[in-house]
């Protein structure tokens, strides 16, 4: 009889124990996915604003809408870097699919900023400032336009991963 109850208590500690190790990982699961989905509609919120700002400054084409152009995109290089960051931690815990559209072993979010960057750089390159007024390559400028609208397709199908 005492053998029977030093064993039910031995596995009853031992349930405990793997209920908490559960409980805990749990946790951590769930707050490494809570930064993921902050990071991807805080990244979705400002490349909604620079597609909007990049449609204003090529429509009206002045230093207000280029500085905010600028800015913006240098705020979704940042949000790029958090969320490759929380990419990351979400796929070593097993809980996002491992990136199926790398690219010479980079994950999406580090094409993404390539591209933000190289757009940032080539609206830098082909714009002039002529008393006050901004005079641009429209051909660049379009080219632009249209890499930043690809930006949305590869990252589409990250932003169901967690809903």
């Amino acid at each position: 009889m005492k053998n029977n109850k030093i064993t039910a208590i031995i596995i009853f500690f031992i349930v405990t124990i793997a209920l908490m190790f559960w409980s805990s990982t749990e946790k951590n699961n769930n707050k490494s996915l809570s930064y993921y989905k902050t990071d991807l509609d805080g990244f979705k919120s400002i490349y909604s604003d620079l597609t909007i700002s990049l449609d204003t400054f090529i429509k009206s084409p002045n230093i207000e809408n280029y500085a905010e152009v600028q800015y913006l995109m240098g705020r979704t290089i940042g949000r790029l870097g958090s969320l490759d960051r929380t990419m990351s931690e979400c796929y070593k815990m097993g809980l996002l699919q491992e990136d199926k559209l790398k690219y010479k072993d980079s994950d999406v979010t580090v094409i993404v900023a390539r591209i933000v960057k190289d757009s940032k750089k080539l609206i830098n390159e082909s714009i002039e400032l002529i008393d006050n007024k901004i005079i641009m390559d429209e051909v660049v400028i379009n080219s632009v336009y249209e890499e930043l609208m690809s930006v949305n397709d590869l990252m589409k199908p990250y932003y169901d991963t967690v809903d």
